[in-house]
């Protein structure tokens, strides 16, 4: 016999959970769209319904973050930095040849648990435009250079990506309309398109059932599920495509709502699509941002605000605040460093 909030199943028959149920703490649901069992959750959002697996806040406890090359001066680095999270420690692991195959900047990425994939990072130089892919171990830290799909069809510089979680990956812009799929299980790109976004210069912020590609400014939200492009163009989550944002895990991502560099962040609500000027000035006047997310923090670990700068901000999701971080924190082996490619792991 089972207990379930004090109702007793002890014969064959079956419990008829309910099709809506109310909007307090501990209610739950059978959601008949997605086929699953589902509890509200008062304290996200202003309030969600979330299904009853574990939570996507806690699929996976982030603890380290990589920011993988990046330029100043028009000149691009091979450095990689690990962040730890934990101590707000950043530290430069090339003197142990930990860097990566090339140097690349304005590209875009996506991971797995274990592994960083660049999107034509194999460059070299400064806005250098490549169809050639390169990846980095978050384990053992070291450059692959086999494996996974080592090409694009297409040269790119400014492409944008986004993720479903460790599934799959997507990547589009910068040179191409079209929507490419890739798969983490296999490291396989399918060559074949999904879709189409215009074809400009892009970034790409994701979250737990959707991404948004970004242009100049304007969003367009891609459905993991459904593998489309819906709602039109109108989802404005940053100023601009050089505005990277924090992508936290509890709903809300900030980035700089003016072109770049920007002093005033915008925040968008990730499961209800409300985006607002809100949460007042950025702790710094930035752009090109190397923005690393943790599980209740994240950073932002150089940036361009008329020149190329290696000061930190640490934006902290429960005051919704940031405050600018000393030395320790810092990336390291550059003398200021921008729009790298970023990744984290647990």
């Amino acid at each position: 016999m089972a207990t379930l909030k004090n109702t007793s199943i002890n014969d064959t028959g079956h419990l008829t959970i309910p099709g809506q149920g109310s909007n307090t703490a501990g209610s739950i649901r059978f959601n008949t769209v997605d086929n699953r069992p589902e509890t509200f959750l008062p304290e996200v959002a202003g309030g969600v319904w979330t299904s009853q697996a574990l939570p996507y806040l806690s699929r996976q406890i982030i603890t380290t973050g990589y920011i993988h090359a990046g330029y100043a001066s028009s000149v691009v680095f091979n450095n990689t930095n690990r962040t730890t999270i934990a101590t707000d420690t950043t530290i430069d692991l090339t003197g142990a040849g930990q860097t990566q195959e090339l140097g690349h900047n304005y590209k875009a990425s996506f991971w797995s648990r274990d592994t960083n994939y660049t999107i034509g990072g194999y460059s070299g130089s400064h806005c250098g435009a490549s169809s050639t892919n390169i990846a980095f171990n978050m384990r053992t830290e070291q450059s692959l250079t086999t494996g996974y799909s080592r090409n694009i069809p297409w040269n790119t510089n400014n492409p944008a990506c986004l993720q479903h979680e460790y599934f799959k990956g997507w990547t589009s812009m910068g040179g191409t309309s079209n929507v490419y799929e890739w798969t983490f299980a296999n490291e396989t790109l399918n060559t074949s398109s999904i879709g189409s976004n215009p074809n400009a210069g892009g970034w790409g912020t994701s979250h737990e059932h959707y991404g948004v590609w970004i242009g100049s400014g304007e969003g367009y939200r891609f459905n993991f599920a459904t593998r489309q492009n819906q709602g039109g163009r109108s989802l404005r989550v940053q100023g601009d495509k050089h505005q990277h944002t924090l992508t936290f895990k509890h709903a809300y991502h900030i980035a700089g709502r003016e072109g770049n560099p920007s002093s005033n962040w915008r925040e968008t609500n990730m499961i209800t699509d409300a985006t607002q000027n809100a949460i007042g000035s950025k702790p710094a006047y930035s752009g090109e941002e190397n923005t690393i997310t943790g599980q209740d923090w994240g950073y932002g670990l150089g940036w361009y605000q008329g020149s190329h700068v290696n000061t930190t901000y640490k934006f902290t999701y429960a005051t919704r605040a940031g405050i600018n971080t000393g030395s320790s924190t810092r990336p390291k082996g550059v003398a200021g460093q921008s729009s790298a490619t970023m990744s984290w792991r647990d």
